[in-house]
């Protein structure tokens, strides 16, 4: 099999073709910096034609001044042309219909690719930081915040406001449960960066790791932002993903291998403080304190703030005590090494648990050296 670098920093299938005025190509480069000129404008210099374009394709504040960064000149003409209309393929010029259409610039009107329509900014901001992941990059950190923090809020506001009701059909898995689901697949697989982490990622965890079996006519495979891969591919890289500590979800179109920091769909649980329930989670962490051996490597897996380690002073002896099953907090004392030269009582290191926290994803469990920690079913859980 060959090798799958899921920490690759530009999609494969995407050369590289904007380099800002200024600016090198170098990795060092990447951390962005807006530029100058015509590709970051000031409000007072935006021009009628500017404000015209940007209000037909529902462009937000913190993107107008970027106009010229996320449109050409022949993305403005076509704009201005067929805004709020229906394009027969027979009009577009074969090269500029496969770039716009690669950019998320337009969308496709049926199966066959003899329709188009023109795109608005939200429909077109995944798919352009995913397609020209090293051009978004060269944004700096505060432009691309800014325009994630807007996207997220209309993500949020498509989302059905009823609490008491799953927006979404996700579901977190654990590693294994998804290689389980991969193998269960007979659908034509799609390797591609992630979206959430294109748009917000600065974490510094792997982006190229989101998997998708839903290729409609917009999909990002379609728009060739991705590549085909076996099943045992898909689930080498969820392996990797999990070793990198990336969370596992599913959906209806594909798999998410993602962070609290990025994905949408747990900046969206934090939101509507619906842990457990949506993302749908079947599993909370168990544990038993008789095996800990306070080691803290829990610590280190979990996004959700399950896991908090406290020192104190005590004697050698370690105790350990197991909170009842619906408890939300557990705890294993530990006595720490005594150092050689010690003259007091070594500290102890005790591991307490907010099980509330916990979203069942199963990164504390697979890791666990002595099997202190394993998923078991939560309570109430309520299948799709």
């Amino acid at each position: 099999m060959r090798e799958l670098n899921i920490e690759q920093q530009v999609p494969l299938n995407v050369l590289p073709e904007y380099v800002p005025e200024g600016r090198s190509t170098t990795d060092a480069d990447r951390t962005g910096s807006d530029t100058a000129g015509r590709n970051n404008i000031s409000p007072e210099n935006l021009t009628a034609r500017d404000l015209a374009i940007a209000a037909a394709f529902k462009m937000p504040d913190a993107a107008i001044r970027l106009i010229d960064f996320f449109f050409t000149e022949d993305d403005r003409s076509f704009i201005e042309k067929y805004t709020g209309k229906e394009i027969p393929a027979s009009e577009i010029d074969e090269e500029y219909r496969k770039s716009a259409f690669s950019r998320g610039v337009i969308s496709k009107v049926d199966p066959e690719g003899e329709r188009y329509t023109l795109n608005d900014f939200y429909g077109m901001l995944d798919v352009f930081s995913v397609s020209q992941t090293y051009k978004y990059h060269t944004l700096s950190r505060s432009t691309r915040k800014e325009l994630d923090d807007w996207y997220f809020g209309q993500y949020m506001q498509g989302l059905d406001p009823d609490l008491t009701k799953r927006p979404t059909a996700d579901r977190v898995l654990s590693l294994e449960e998804m290689e389980e689901f991969i193998d269960g697949l007979k659908r034509p697989l799609f390797w591609s960066f992630c979206d959430c982490k294109s748009l917000s990622g600065d974490c510094g965890l792997p982006s190229h790791t989101c998997i998708s079996y839903a290729p409609g006519i917009n999909s990002f495979a379609a728009r060739g932002c991705s590549e085909e891969i076996t099943a045992e591919e898909a689930k080498e890289i969820v392996r990797k993903a999990d070793k990198a500590g990336l969370v596992h979800t599913v959906s209806d179109h594909g798999i998410c291998n993602c962070c609290d920091d990025c994905c949408y769909l747990f900046r969206g649980q934090k939101v509507r403080n619906s842990v457990g329930f949506w993302p749908a989670s079947p599993h909370i962490i168990e544990f038993d304190a008789k095996k800990c051996v306070a080691c803290g490597k829990c610590l280190t897996r979990c996004h959700f703030k399950v896991f908090a380690m406290e020192a104190s002073a005590g004697n050698s002896a370690a105790t350990s005590t197991t909170a009842p099953a619906g408890s939300s907090a557990a705890t294993s004392t530990t006595a720490a090494p005594a150092s050689r030269n010690a003259t007091s009582a070594p500290a102890k290191r005790t591991l307490a648990l907010t099980r509330a926290n916990c979203i069942g994803c199963g990164l504390c469990a697979n890791t666990c050296p002595t099997g202190a920690l394993k998923l078991g079913n939560r309570i109430g859980y309520e299948e799709l």
